[in-house]
């Protein structure tokens, strides 16, 4: 759900989503799924996860995005991108940033800087009377559906 996300609020509302899912090790819980998802732009997303793959013992995620201009591939650790050409204050090649590159410390954490973000973006926006909450509710409604759909819901 997390990686749908993000794929969510990179490429916005899905068009199409065709999935398969097993259950291997459990016959209340799917171990495995692929799910191909077609954005309104036309952007594609393929998406494979497993929990019975043989010798990860916790599940990793990544994300690989191909493009005109390059390509980008991420995980927990690190982004690094690559583009045929300068773009957007980036050279031409590869271009690497950790973690640690990209940290930004919070003024109290909750359960991981991550989570503390997101606390206080959601307290921000109602303090604000921004109506930024709002905008996260779709992108949460835009997820769920998404995910119904994978689930053939």
């Amino acid at each position: 759900s997390h990686l749908i996300s993000v794929l969510a609020y990179l490429f916005g509302k899905e068009k199409e989503v065709h999935s398969v899912t097993r259950r291997y090790f459990s016959k209340d819980v799917e171990d495995i799924g692929l799910a191909l998802i077609r954005f309104e732009d036309d952007i594609i997303c393929s998406i494979e996860s497993s929990w019975s793959k043989y010798n990860y013992r916790l599940p990793r995620a990544t994300i690989e995005i191909n493009g005109e201009y390059g390509q980008i591939l991420a995980d927990e650790t690190e982004v690094n991108i690559f583009l045929n050409e300068d773009r957007l204050g980036l050279t031409s090649g590869w271009s690497k940033y950790t973690q640690a590159d990209l940290f930004k410390g919070v003024e109290f954490d909750v359960g991981g800087a991550e989570f503390t973000n997101q606390d206080r973006f959601f307290i921000d926006s109602i303090d604000s009377d921004s109506k930024a909450w709002c905008r996260n509710f779709i992108h949460s409604v835009t997820t769920q559906r998404i995910l119904d759909k994978v689930y053939g819901n």
